[in-house]
Order: structure tokens, then C-alpha cells, then sequence
């Protein structure tokens, strides 16, 4: 987890948010100036994942590598939902 100044140098970069996002974070970000202009949000690649736990072996690291690339394949979002 990173903070959006953190990604607004990589010009070429996607965002991946992986659910659940608190209440009311789609909105604030949608008020947000510095969100709205940020590469990948102008672009539509913004991805949003069903809840997956990395850490646990194999399976669910696997699990995370469909999710992504199922996100990938059907296109970005231009918010978090």
C-alpha cells in the first residue's frame, strides 16, 4: 500500500486496488484534484480486485495472478467502486 504521491512519477503505471476500500473512497477520491489528474486514472487504468490474501503459498498467489489479469483483459475503471 502506497500513497499517491508515491505513484504519480511513473508516468506508464496502472493502478490495482484490491477490495474491500473503505466507505466513502470512491468519493473522496472523485473530489480529489491530485487523484483526477493522475496518468493512469486519465488513462482508464485503473483496475479494482476482488479480495485475494498474497501471502498464503501457491494458491492464492495464483488466485491474485487470474484476478489480475481478468482486470487487465476487461479494462480499467476510471474510479474505485
Amino acid at each position: 500500500m502506497v500513497g499517491l504521491e508515491a505513484i504519480a512519477p511513473y508516468h506508464d503505471s496502472r493502478i490495482v486496488v484490491i477490495s474491500p476500500t473503505l466507505p466513502g473512497l470512491s468519493d473522496h477520491l472523485a473530489g480529489s484534484p491530485f487523484w483526477t489528474y493522475l496518468p493512469p486514472v486519465k488513462r482508464n487504468q485503473v483496475y479494482q480486485i476482488e479480495p485475494v490474501w498474497p501471502f498464503g503459498g501457491v494458491y492464492p498467489v495464483k488466485r491474485l495472478a487470474i484476478l489480475l489479469a481478468d482486470a487487465l483483459l476487461e479494462g480499467g475503471r476510471n474510479n474505485v467502486r
